[in-house]
């Protein structure tokens, strides 16, 4: 049975960082969220940054609701290498926009199945013009700056 692969993407209006300690290590777990789609349906993702992979399977986890032929939203649950966690909270705290894109399996004999299997996935940007984030915080930086001495006169 031939497999299709298929990529899929959207952009990450916010997330939100679950940190805890388990016998096994460190779980650290991004909750990525898209914006509005349609009558409030939102794309959200899950990623888990444990030693462990729970599933015991080689993919890299799955999404559900892809190409199904209901309106629910898709569910994206993958595993993360623990040591590429600061790297992606780094892009998601300091870029934007943000997009969160994944390559899934589709197999030929059921290719309407609303589980599919993810082969890799990725946090990426839009281009910029380099220096611009330093370029924001350093505006924010200073307005604070201005803040805190227009204070000390009055």
């Amino acid at each position: 049975m031939p497999i299709t692969i298929k990529t899929a993407s959207f952009t990450v209006e916010s997330y939100d960082v679950t940190v805890n300690q388990a016998t096994d290590g460190n779980r650290r777990v991004i909750h990525l969220t898209s914006p509005d789609l349609s009558h409030g349906i939102r794309f959200k993702a899950w990623i888990l940054f444990f030693k462990t992979n729970f599933s015991g399977s080689a993919s890299a986890r799955h999404v559900n609701n892809l190409e199904g032929t209901n309106f629910d939203p898709r569910q994206i649950t993958v595993w993360g290498d623990p040591s590429l966690f600061d790297g992606f909270y780094a892009v998601l705290n300091s870029e934007s926009p943000v997009t969160f894109s994944f390559d899934y399996e589709v197999g030929s004999s059921q290719p309407n199945e609303d589980q599919k299997d993810i082969r890799s996935y990725q946090l990426f940007t839009s281009k910029e013009t380099p220096g611009d984030f330093e370029q924001k915080f350093r505006t924010v930086f200073q307005g604070l700056t201005s803040l805190s001495s227009t204070e000390k006169l009055s």
